[in-house]
């Protein structure tokens, strides 16, 4: 790869950094929980850039590096976990399910992965998808911050606040001052309020 195209790919994957710090919602009976998902690389609770966030033209360019780069690697796990990550939030949920299921192949102890494909499976509508995925994530790191917050989130949206309340509640004894922790706070707050 030429040295432009090298600094081009960087550029890309900087960009593709700071999309991943956009925040969205899920949102069922009028109530609205947060789900995060967890980009490899990354410590703090982070998800694919919402539709309102940057334009789609960064995301085809971004796509088509990544797309560039997997050709030479096709076993590149955070390549494919941001191309993932990219389709989902154009949504694209199949193309997503596609890249998280052979990353999950090929590294089936990468909890980044495991977690970001039970948020994606939540969106497409297999609950019980989601559910095993976060559920696996826990198994491996009992107080993983993104997996006890996005199984409460999942239960707050099927309207089970007792298991969402046990969720938040662990996360908020193991790990407070997180992100996660901060957002279970306030949806225990909005529970609470009926």
């Amino acid at each position: 790869m030429s040295r432009s195209g090298k600094l081009l790919l960087l550029g890309s994957l900087a960009v593709a950094a700071a999309l991943l710090l956009y925040s969205f919602t899920l949102e069922k009976d009028g109530q609205e929980y947060q789900v995060a998902g967890v980009p490899a690389g990354l410590a703090c609770p982070t998800q694919t850039a919402p539709a309102h966030g940057p334009s789609a033209g960064t995301g085809e360019h971004e796509a088509k590096v990544l797309t560039q780069a997997l050709k030479k690697k096709p076993d590149h796990v955070p390549v494919l976990l941001r191309l993932a990550n990219l389709a989902a939030s154009e949504g694209r949920r199949d193309e997503a399910l596609t890249h998280l299921r052979k990353a999950l192949k090929l590294e089936p102890d990468n909890l980044e992965v495991r977690l970001e494909l039970g948020r994606v499976l939540f969106q497409a509508g297999d609950v019980a998808g989601a559910i095993e995925q976060t559920t696996e994530v826990l198994k491996r790191e009992p107080e993983h911050p993104e997996a006890l917050y996005n199984l409460g989130a999942i239960y707050g949206n099927l309207g089970n606040h007792a298991l969402a309340t046990k969720f938040w509640e662990k996360l908020l004894a193991s790990s407070p001052a997180s992100e996660s922790g901060k957002l279970a706070r306030t949806m225990l707050a909005q529970l609470k309020k009926g």
